[in-house]
């Protein structure tokens, strides 16, 4: 029996829910966009680095190790760590509508690591995968999407 185990770091995309902290920054942002007027965001901790991936590389490496007759643990990510305010601005710099931030403090985690990044170099060095898209392809695609809906 082939097992394989998988260890995803952050990913996103389109049809996520807004109740995740990138769809839901889009969400918020398209949506002042939409009102024509300025706007607020709310926001917990920004000062965290994530290494967040595109779905669509994540879904081709899945299909990559499936494929493949390894039966190791992967890591998948991008193997880059971007802060969410990082993140964050460039959602707002999409807007052409004047937004701020609020920081919300319940939206703290009570115990939060500073950076997680992925060491991806077992998957590219066995199969050869790395990302083709970067976190803020998804951004913008995200934020297209709900500016349309």
């Amino acid at each position: 029996m082939k097992i394989t185990c998988v260890r995803p770091f952050n990913h996103t995309g389109v049809g996520q829910k807004d109740s995740f902290v990138l769809p839901g920054f889009c969400r918020q942002a398209a949506e002042i966009e939409k009102s024509g007027k300025a706007g607020v965001i709310n926001v917990g901790n920004l000062s965290v680095k994530r290494d967040f991936s595109h779905v669509k590389d994540i879904v081709r490496a899945y299909r990559m190790i499936m494929e493949s007759d390894e039966c190791i643990t992967y890591n998948v990510g991008s193997g880059t760590a971007y802060g969410l305010d990082e993140m964050l601005g460039f959602i707002i710099g999409m807007s052409s509508r004047e937004i701020r931030i609020e920081i919300d403090k319940s939206r703290f985690r009570p115990v939060d690591t500073p950076i997680v990044r992925c060491d991806r170099s077992l998957i590219e060095r066995r199969l050869g995968w790395k990302p083709r898209y970067t976190v803020f392809d998804a951004l913008k695609e995200m934020f297209e999407y709900y500016c349309k809906g």
